[in-house]
């Protein structure tokens, strides 16, 4: 997936895999939050090894430790070193597993780092994603002439796949 955010390029890597066979396993004593933070320090720490340790098979097959480490690496070149947790909270508990939220600041944005745990203490979804409420301002460059070229809001198609975009023309 690729967003766009004020003419920087996101690269965001969505996994969300729940299988129902998890769904009927017993609860144990696994802290999802633990699990979650442990998986999100071995990415901060570069322990790939470690961050793929609590994957599900499903997650390990779709997520080997060596995409995971271009998916991480890929990330920090788009918006800059990572640089403070902001925070963590647990969103939700379904059948599926507890879903954690871990929200970093890295130079340019601030990210979500969804993780969701199954009653076994298995990760079996993973998303990255702009956290909530942050927002990226672009500021042109000195040399751009606003007075060259005319900007106008367009959205290709309609409906539920509407696309907004800005045109951009010369002037003459």
């Amino acid at each position: 997936m690729h967003r766009l955010c004020g003419g920087l390029l996101i690269t965001l890597f969505l996994f969300n895999v729940l299988p129902a066979a998890y769904a009927d396993q017993p609860a144990q004593e696994n802290d999802p939050e633990a699990i979650a933070q442990a998986m999100v320090d071995d990415l901060i720490a570069g322990d790939y090894a470690a961050a793929v340790a609590n994957f599900s098979p499903e997650v390990s097959a779709a997520l080997p430790q060596a995409t995971l480490q271009q998916t991480w690496e890929q990330v920090q070149a788009q918006i800059g070193p990572f640089q403070a947790q902001l925070g963590s909270r647990i969103d939700s508990v379904s059948e599926q597993g507890t879903l954690v939220i871990i929200t970093l600041q890295f130079e340019k944005l601030a990210l979500d780092v969804k993780v969701n745990v199954d009653s076994g203490g298995q990760i079996n979804g993973l998303f990255f994603s702009p956290a909530s409420g942050a927002s990226f301002t672009y500021e042109a460059p000195d040399y751009v002439d606003e007075n060259t070229f005319t900007e106008s809001d367009v959205t290709v198609g309609s409906g539920q796949w509407a696309l907004p975009g800005t045109l951009i023309l010369p002037i003459g």
